[in-house]
């Protein structure tokens, strides 16, 4: 008597299509085409889905960085720029420098959009690029 293992094999349709679902989810194009179509709403329906908490997180976020007087700050997948912002907010002289690294373009516009009116602007850089392939040279 031959045992049947419930668990479907390589070699079962059932396995294949879960293989071949795995890889589509995982396509950056597809990914990044999914965040420029919720860019829009993205901002409302986080603050709206965390009750607010979201703000409060980035808050204990950038204070728990502590002293980093003078320091570069990298925000890697930033959207819409919110920490960005916090971390720009946080203190005129707290950052030297901070770079916000996003792979889509529709969030980077937004965040570009939220940055542009900040008097420490041009302390900020946006770099459009996916943080497996970050054109981000260290010192």
């Amino acid at each position: 008597m031959t045992k049947h293992s419930s668990t479907p094999s390589a070699d079962t349709p059932q396995a294949n299509v879960s293989d071949h679902r795995n890889r589509e989810e995982q396509d950056p194009g597809k990914i990044r085409a999914m965040f420029d179509r919720i860019t829009p709403t993205y901002d409302f329906l986080n603050h709206a889905l965390t009750l607010g908490i979201d703000r409060r997180w980035r808050s204990a976020a950038i204070r728990a960085l502590g002293p980093v007087r003078g320091k570069r700050a990298l925000d890697l997948c930033c959207g819409t720029g919110d920490i960005t912002l916090a971390l720009a907010h946080a203190s005129e002289d707290t950052f030297g420098a901070i770079t916000a690294v996003d792979f889509s373009p529709a969030m980077l516009a937004a965040a570009r959009r939220k940055i542009g009116a900040l008097p420490s602007r041009d302390r900020i850089s946006l770099i459009e690029a996916s943080v497996e392939n970050l054109p981000v040279i260290s010192e």
